[in-house]
């Protein structure tokens, strides 16, 4: 067993120590259909295998002409053009040679037929039987989109640990892209608890954590609740280490004789085991590696472990796997009241972001309670506090991460 001693760490150097025992060689991951890889994370790099447009296409209704027929055409000066039998339609690859003095009628997104470089609009012309009027001077390549212009061959369509959205899988589709390889993130979320199996409270706190890690990429997740008695969490943790990426434990991180959690870890010899971080709520979070995966014993209480996977959690996942997560928003606001914070920690606050006269207001909701579900059910946005900063003036103009709309 370990020796584990809490203290306030760093949380750089929490999450750069983890990381060195953290192991790459065996992240899962697994082949889905195109249609089923919306809002899963890519775990491979994907690039075109053509250009698109494969071939010069109009971007604008009207007629394919060669400039240098219409390089003189004015409303002065009109130039007649015959109109050459046929319509191009949207990604039809006309069978058309078109001769100096003629032209022929396209559709947006219509191929160019052969010999033509541009595209007069229909507004720019009038039309007399097989004739057409042009009214304007045509260049090269107006209102054409050439061979290359949207996606040139091995543009990258994404990239590994890239969230895959609507338009990469229209892409995909577009480039006849049928699979993609995806992370298949598991993880074990454990409540530790006399009370939960007794039914004397609920443990909400399980479910906080169950749906923040599948926000974050993660599909399977198994819950357990177990007693306060040292061995089984042991057991539990081994038994998941051995299935899952992630374990996260929740209760019995505190600082004395109720640390059964921290015990239970350190008995199953980790690589690393990091006990404290100077964040509040969540000064109790203990870090530990053991065969390469990431074990968290955190707070059971909702705004300590939300607090914790926030700013332990995510970086270390994000840097371990990968994992490009979208960022947030951020804006700055005026703070209608002081916040005091101790120096050397970060606090996780609780903002409301309101919008009055035209400017943008933040108000604390709370910098403490780590067991307020109501300060998260209510605020809109959270300020993570500088540790070299100690406290913020009202009327102090900060900048906060929106997690809802103002």
């Amino acid at each position: 067993m370990k020796h584990v001693i809490w203290s306030l760490h760093n949380v750089n150097s929490i999450i750069d120590d983890v990381l060195a025992f953290l192991s790459c060689e065996y992240l899962p991951t697994k082949t889905v259909n195109i249609d089923e890889a919306l809002h899963k994370y890519s775990a491979q790099e994907v690039y075109s295998n053509i250009s698109l447009p494969p071939y010069p296409k109009a971007t604008m209704d009207g007629y394919a002409v060669i400039s240098s027929d219409c390089e003189d055409a004015s409303h002065e000066n009109p130039v007649s053009l015959k109109v050459v039998n046929g319509r191009i339609r949207p990604w039809m690859k006309p069978n058309i040679e078109v001769k100096e003095g003629e032209c022929v009628e396209i559709e947006t997104g219509g191929f160019l037929p052969k010999n033509t470089d541009a595209v007069v609009r229909v507004e720019d012309t009038t039309r007399e039987g097989n004739r057409v009027i042009i009214f304007r001077r045509i260049s090269r390549y107006e209102n054409v989109s050439i061979p290359g212009e949207e996606l040139k061959a091995e543009d990258r369509i994404i990239s590994r640990g890239e969230l895959v959205r609507p338009w990469h899988i229209a892409a995909f589709k577009l480039l006849d892209i049928e699979k993609l390889e995806v992370y298949d993130l598991s993880a074990h979320v454990i409540a530790t608890g006399d009370e939960f199996l007794h039914q004397m409270a609920k443990p909400y706190t399980i479910d906080l954590v169950s749906n923040w890690l599948i926000e974050h990429g993660f599909e399977k997740i198994t819950v357990s609740i177990v007693p306060d008695v040292t061995s089984e969490i042991a057991s539990y943790v081994s038994r998941s280490n051995e299935k899952n990426l992630v374990t996260v434990v929740l209760g019995g991180s505190s600082v004395g004789k109720d640390d059964y959690s921290i015990t239970a870890v350190s008995s199953l010899n980790p690589d690393i085991i990091i006990h404290g971080a100077a964040i509040k709520p969540g000064k109790t979070v203990c870090t530990a590696v053991l065969n390469g995966k990431l074990i968290v014993v955190m707070s059971g209480l909702p705004v300590a472990a939300l607090s914790s996977l926030e700013q332990i959690v995510k970086p270390i996942l994000s840097q371990w796997i990968g994992l490009k997560y979208l960022p947030r928003p951020k804006v700055k606001a005026i703070l209608t009241r002081r916040i005091t914070t101790k120096s050397g920690v970060r606090e996780f606050v609780r903002i409301r972001v309101f919008r009055r006269n035209g400017k943008l207001y933040a108000e604390p909701i709370m910098t403490g309670g780590s067991g307020s579900i109501g300060s998260l059910v209510l605020c809109n946005a959270w300020l993570i506090t500088k540790e070299e900063i100690e406290g913020y003036e009202e009327g102090e103009e900060v900048e906060v991460e929106l997690i809802a709309p103002v």
